[in-house]
């Protein structure tokens, strides 16, 4: 009886440690709700996303004034993905370095189609396939959870 009572007890103080390690990891990461999978100390990718957001789902809509204006803070926020030096395991590795890098490109080629003036169909062209470059960035799972959120917070995502 005392060996189940110090068992239960013990797994009690793990899942008490657990849950209070993990609160403590949360952060802001949707209109300040804790992002309960998303790496803390990295903020990038949250605020292109944040960004591919409010510009992408427009565009869906046939609404391109978000896809022209944000062009540029779009490349912006991708050269900090590349930039930053704080980047969690899961966005490491030769593969992601390669993954990062064409997103950057599709950024670049995105926001030149808006300062050149586009047409239409072409900066959709553009954005649509920075989207696509930004979306095989997230892990599923995390992608998993950002819906999750989103959807708890009366919105929907793609990406």
């Amino acid at each position: 009886m005392k060996t189940i009572k110090l068992g239960i007890t013990t797994l009690l103080m793990v899942f008490g440690v657990s849950m209070a390690y993990a609160l403590n990891n949360s952060y802001c990461c949707v209109e300040g709700e804790p992002c309960s999978y998303a790496p803390k100390a990295w903020k990038p990718m949250i605020e292109m996303r944040d960004v591919m957001k409010s510009t992408f789902h427009p565009m869906l809509e046939n609404n391109l004034k978000p896809a022209r204006e944000n062009a540029a803070l779009m490349l912006e926020k991708a050269k900090a993905l590349i930039a930053a030096t704080d980047r969690p395991k899961m966005f490491k590795g030769d593969k992601k370095d390669a993954e990062f890098n064409d997103m950057l490109a599709k950024a670049e080629i995105y926001a030149n189609k808006v300062a050149q003036n586009a047409t239409d169909e072409e900066v959709k062209i553009a954005l649509s396939d920075l989207h696509g470059a930004f979306a095989t960035l997230v892990p599923e799972k995390m992608k998993e959870e950002l819906h999750k959120m989103d959807k708890e917070k009366g919105k929907t995502c793609e990406h």
